[in-house]
């Protein structure tokens, strides 16, 4: 879950939050940091590599079921369906990959009325970590908006 990084004679926790693309706060909560401005050359940090680890793949067992397996990963039957492309429909089999939520991974999926204060108050991140964890956020209906729990 977590890559370490070595602070060379340049870096601040800013660029390195920049340079891996995670939170700021993550990075400081990530390594216990008490003065964020005292880096040592040399000192070692954990990186988070949670866009990677944001989901991953299930591979379908004779005899699931997407409800099944919804409830296996503690998410919505409908938001299983949506992250992997799927409708009410859809047949799944053996060996079928599908894309379901890493650890400690939430889901927003946004409505016609979202606008940015909005899903940033329903997700409860600031603007930094949304971009952060998603790649491209364009706000339209149905999109899905990953991010991990804080805390």
């Amino acid at each position: 879950m977590y890559n370490n990084y070595i602070i060379k004679e340049s870096d601040t926790l800013d660029s390195i939050a920049k340079k891996f693309r995670i939170p700021y706060s993550e990075l400081i909560r990530n390594n216990k940091l008490e003065d964020v401005f005292e880096l040592s050359v040399g000192q070692e940090l954990k990186i988070s590599n949670h866009r990677q680890m944001m989901f991953q793949l299930y591979k379908v067992k004779s005899g699931d079921t997407i409800h099944g397996i919804a409830r296996k990963f503690g998410i919505d039957m409908n938001m299983l369906l949506g992250i992997n492309g799927l409708s009410n429909q859809s047949l799944i089999y053996p060996y079928q990959d599908l894309l379901v939520p890493g650890e400690n991974v939430n889901l927003y999926i946004t409505k016609p009325e979202d606008k940015l204060d909005r899903v940033l108050h329903n997700t409860n991140l600031s603007v930094e970590e949304l971009l952060m964890y998603n790649e491209n956020v364009y706000l339209l209906p149905n999109q899905v908006i990953a991010y991990r729990n804080q805390g």
